[in-house]
C-alpha cells in the first residue's frame, strides 16, 4: 500500500530594529506577512520590514 502526502508552507517573517515595538504589533505584522505569502501563492516566504 502506497500513501503519498504533499505538504506546503507559507512563511511570514518580520524584521524590525525598534525594540519599543509591542509584542502584539510584532505578531500582527508577522501574521500579515504570512497571509501575504499565502496570497502570493503557496510555498512562499514574505518579509515585512520595519525600520
Amino acid at each position: 500500500m502506497l500513501v503519498e502526502h504533499h505538504c506546503s508552507a507559507s512563511i511570514g517573517v518580520l524584521v524590525f530594529t525598534d525594540n519599543d515595538t509591542s509584542q502584539n504589533d510584532i505578531l500582527k505584522r508577522a501574521d500579515a506577512a504570512m497571509y501575504q505569502a499565502k496570497r502570493d501563492r503557496r510555498n512562499r516566504v514574505h518579509f515585512y520590514v520595519v525600520v
